[in-house]
């Protein structure tokens, strides 16, 4: 295992020593490291947080985070919204041009949308899109696309009818979600135009001119970008290395201009510098269970999971980076609706304690006492050394507290499909918002929220049957329809306590991003959402 990790490391450095004696000297490039590929270069079908740090950097929406994260305008210059407050209309840039220099139009985005929304695309993201009037009904069936609420008046005007009030709509327009993809392209190479680099049309500060799988992905500034002349990067290689170990050596060495996921020990030396850069996250570090699984379709025995895990000591010993232990299901820095001086989360307070004589007393309750007669069941994760670690005390603490064994098992490779597929009983997942309100945690738990935190076919203790979804369901619609920002953290409120007695899944901490850049690197940003952004950075 030693040898492995040596030598994956010095491959790593004569790769980057190569690229390094190759480049020109002049030119202004920043070399990165994730984890693995980006599961989707193609923005009308990412769902995903890796792919969104790549695609942030070759897309633009009609909105953007600035150099201070403030949203502000990017293809479009401005927007409108009637008395309604549901219907906007956005005026983009004159002279907008896509990578290969084509035009790029208010069509453009009206195609974008609604080629999301189609059936036949069968993007995982359409939910992020229900909020425009008849997406839902457009894409399942009951609606075409001209009733979609999206239309391009002109090449540079763009009229979008939402179903009800939606404060974070404009904020929304700067995820991967919404970003406008090229009709030449798809028309041309249908969703293959997103595999190679020689199809791969942009509307970001860079366009894409290397992929390799297990190998990087490297982009140049992208000169027809409305902004180029204030881009300062020439150039960014985003490395594939899946070991953080390995990706802290290299930054350590100057091989990468940052590190985007140090590990304890980088974060530790670096802890008083202005190299270490913190940035919160709407997201969690989450535990879903399969409810499809017999042993987990009882409330009793996921609550007696739940309360039986001491994250403190996970935080404290595992995961050393500071981030709290999350004890509702909307994370730390989802700012409250009512007061700006405090997160939901202070407001809401938590919903459930770790508990464990409560959760011995739930489980034998459920019928296994001790954890007798509980069968064996699988936690899978992937195989990173964190979740690794997590999953070995998560399996000693419950067996300790609740008398029951697991088997953990790690995927190279293919996680997402497994999970997807439903091959777990327990399984290792994440999640970030997409836009500053507790809708887009909490959503997760409605009908067509997302394919594993739907699975709510629940166990009653009497043995029977009811789909305890619907009424949550109704309670999430509420918050949609409320204009009054009190009422709409009332019924969130309500939808955390629902939850914390249902336990679809269990939460384990709130998200807050580190990185840590070389001296002569600036202007990094990260927004609330995780992702990179290099738009703004410069080397000094």
């Amino acid at each position: 295992m030693r040898f492995n990790r040596v030598f994956a490391v010095l491959l790593t450095a004569v790769f980057l020593f190569g690229i390094a004696v190759c480049a020109n000297a002049s030119e202004a490039k920043i070399i990165h490291a994730i984890d693995d590929d980006p599961e989707q270069m193609n923005p009308t079908l990412n769902t995903y947080s890796r792919s969104s740090n790549v695609l942030q950097q070759l897309f633009r929406g009609l909105y953007k985070f600035d150099n201070r994260n403030q949203l502000t305008p990017a293809l479009a210059e401005s927007y409108s919204v009637d008395e309604t407050q549901t219907v906007y209309t956005f005026k983009l840039r004159d002279g907008l041009k896509w990578s290969d220099g084509s035009p790029l139009t208010a069509h453009d985005f009206e195609f974008a949308w609604k080629h999301l929304l189609d059936p036949e695309t069968a993007s995982g993201a359409v939910s992020d899109m229900y909020i425009i009037k008849n997406a839902r009904p457009y894409n399942e069936g009951n609606a075409t696309a001209d009733d979609v609420g999206v239309k391009a008046t002109d090449d540079t005007t763009l009229v979008v009818t939402l179903e009800n009030l939606t404060p974070w709509f404009v904020a929304q327009t700067a995820t991967t979600t919404y970003m406008p993809v090229s009709r030449a392209a798809v028309a041309a190479h249908g969703l293959d135009w997103a595999r190679s680099p020689a199809t791969y049309v942009s509307s970001g500060a860079y366009r894409l001119v290397y992929m390799s799988s297990k190998d990087r992905v490297s982009m140049v500034k992208n000169e027809n970008y409305y902004a180029a002349d204030e881009v300062k990067i020439d150039a960014i290689d985003i490395m594939i290395i899946p070991d953080h170990e390995t990706q802290a050596i290299a930054f350590e060495n100057g091989e990468l201009s940052l590190n985007n996921a140090p590990t304890p020990t980088l974060r530790d030396k670096y802890e008083n510098s202005p190299q270490l850069h913190e940035a919160p996250r709407i997201g969690k570090r989450f535990l879903d269970f399969n409810h499809d699984d017999e042993r987990f379709t009882d409330a009793r025995v996921r609550r007696a999971f739940a309360l039986s895990i001491n994250r403190q000591i996970i935080m404290d010993n595992i995961v050393r980076t500071g981030e709290k232990p999350l004890y509702g299901f909307t994370p730390y820095s989802q700012a409250s609706l009512t007061d700006p001086t405090k997160d939901f989360r202070e407001i809401c307070g938590d919903v459930f304690h770790e508990d464990a004589e409560e959760a011995k007393r739930l489980l034998a309750e459920a019928g296994y006492p001790g954890g007798a007669g509980f069968p064996r069941f699988r936690l899978v994760t992937q195989a990173t050394l964190l979740q690794r670690d997590i999953a070995q005390v998560l399996q000693s603490m419950w067996q300790e507290t609740l008398g029951v064994e697991c088997e953990i098992i790690t995927y190279e490779t293919g996680y997402w499909g497994e999970v997807g597929d439903g091959n777990f009983e327990v399984s290792f997942c994440g999640w970030t918002g997409d836009y500053p309100d507790p809708d887009t945690n909490l959503k997760l738990f409605a009908i067509g929220g997302n394919e594993t935190e739907s699975r709510w076919n629940m166990r009653q203790p009497d043995g029977s049957y009811r789909d305890t979804q619907v009424h949550y369901n109704e309670i999430i619609e509420k918050t949609r329809v409320a204009t009054d920002p009190a009422e709409r953290e009332a019924l969130f409120i309500e939808a955390e306590h629902y939850l914390a007695e249902i336990m679809p899944s269990t939460p384990l901490y709130s998200y807050s991003d580190f990185f840590i850049t070389q001296e002569n690197l600036h202007g990094v940003q990260k927004n609330y959402i995780g992702h990179i952004n290099f738009e703004f950075a410069y080397f000094d």
